[in-house]
């Protein structure tokens, strides 16, 4: 089971077919793909920027009916708190949104997919894979 960085979806958007296929593969696998509400909060917030608004929507609104979008749980709150003080006792900032992200990923189970190891590679016992 994956939960994909909002970056994923947007090189997918940007013509990515070598990510795409990589995803439609995993789908047709069964194997689970979500993403959490707060990486769909990114999207339309992109979608609302863009000069192709109509454009945008679609993509974005066909995109979310073929994957599960996670939201925050108690779990996931705790998991949050416990890691910003580990990572703050160690120096390490990580943007609050993406340790939210994490947060969620780690809440329920999922390996998290991005192409930015760096906002990531700090968290605790996170499952990551870099595509």
């Amino acid at each position: 089971m994956y939960c994909i960085d909002t970056n994923i979806v947007i090189d997918i958007f940007r013509g990515d077919l070598k990510l795409k296929n990589r995803l439609e593969f995993i789908q047709r696998l069964g194997i689970e793909v979500s993403i959490t509400f707060l990486s769909v909060a990114e999207l339309y917030k992109g979608v609302y920027l863009s000069a192709r608004k109509d454009e945008s929507l679609l993509l974005v609104e066909d995109f979310l009916k073929n994957v599960i979008s996670l939201n925050l749980s108690m779990k996931s709150c705790d998991l949050f708190g416990m890691d910003y003080g580990e990572l703050k006792k160690k120096g390490k900032i990580v943007p609050e949104v993406d340790l939210l992200i994490a947060s969620i990923a780690k809440a329920e189970g999922r390996i998290f997919v991005t192409r930015n190891e760096k906002h990531f590679k700090d968290i605790p016992d996170l499952k990551v894979e870099v595509w």
